[in-house]
């Protein structure tokens, strides 16, 4: 099918889904040779988006995720319509930079939201982040389990929210850092990098990342995990931690800290505050030690994953 003919399709849902919008559902004008009856399947159909993969050479056809049940009917509706170009349907829900909590679906992905795998464990996504120029999430090593790539994530779960796999999960057992890399590969969801997220709809922007050195006994520090209700807050009391942990990670240069964590928390980021918004990211979340808190530094995250 030439590029041509996907084009005039493209551009025939695009006036289809204006003249939906529009008040009293406005005719289309029929600049495109189609039959009305045909016009009126399409103006049917629960449209949210379109766009011509230049990969793929097909039609990808957004449909809003609430009406998948009736699939096999808008295929139908569809190919009557447009013949026979390929097209690849897709149902989802758009949404505008929508984060209304931490345990919800944030898009774009932020820092400090619920994340899980296909195994159903569940932590906190860290952050976006950038490695060679592309974008991943930086995700807890323990909760997507040590030393194993390929395996589902997903935001708030992997039901309905799958976005990418781990890609980058060094075994150990020695580790400056309990972290690991996921792609972000799923179509209609991207990342926003250093952000976390803050209150609905709202998020902290991360405008630089702490030395180690920084990071001394009584710095005070503050912890968004997902799984925590509100922001935790606590100082730094030890560094240079070293800390066997139940995953057989052996962590060193760790720093431990007084803030609250519960169960979910593992990945949070933990950051020290900043000016009108900005915060400095610290690390992230690893789980207990000595009865406290203990955290990886950026630096260590930075030695294990190469960013």
């Amino acid at each position: 099918m030439s590029q041509q003919h996907l084009e005039h399709s493209h551009r025939l849902l695009t006036a289809v889904m204006i003249s939906q919008v529009q008040s009293n559902q406005q005719p289309l004008s029929n600049d495109f040779g189609i039959a009305e009856d045909d016009l009126k399947l399409l103006r049917g159909l629960p449209l949210t988006g379109c766009h011509v993969d230049s990969s793929s050479q097909k039609l990808m056809i957004s449909l809003s995720e609430s009406e998948q049940p009736n699939a096999t009917e808008h295929e139908r509706h569809l190919r009557q319509v447009l013949g026979d170009i390929e097209f690849q349907i897709v149902y989802t829900t758009h949404r505008d930079h929508s984060a209304p909590s931490k345990t919800e679906a944030a898009r774009p992905l932020w820092g400090g939201v619920q994340m899980a795998t296909g195994g159903l464990d569940s932590g906190t996504l860290t952050l976006v982040v950038d490695k060679g120029g592309s974008t991943y999430t930086l995700v807890s090593a323990h909760v997507v389990g040590v030393g194993h790539t390929g395996q589902v994530v997903g935001q708030p779960r992997v039901a309905g929210g799958k976005y990418g796999v781990v890609t980058l999960n060094p075994a150990g057992p020695d580790r400056a850092s309990d972290s690991a890399l996921a792609s972000i590969d799923q179509l209609g969801i991207t990342g926003q990098r250093d952000r976390i997220w803050r209150a609905p709809d709202e998020s902290y922007v991360v405008s630089a990342k702490a030395r180690t050195s920084e990071l001394t006994v009584g710095t005070r520090v503050y912890m968004q995990g997902a799984a925590s209700s509100g922001l935790q807050a606590g100082r730094i009391t030890a560094t240079n931690v070293t800390s066997k942990r139940p995953s057989g990670l052996v962590l060193t240069g760790q720093i431990m800290a007084n803030y609250t964590a519960i169960a979910g928390d593992s990945g949070a980021p933990v950051f020290l505050s900043g000016a009108q918004g900005e915060v400095t990211f610290a690390g992230i979340v690893v789980g207990t030690h000595d009865d406290e808190q203990l955290f990886s530094p950026w630096e260590g995250i930075q030695s294990d994953l190469g960013l």
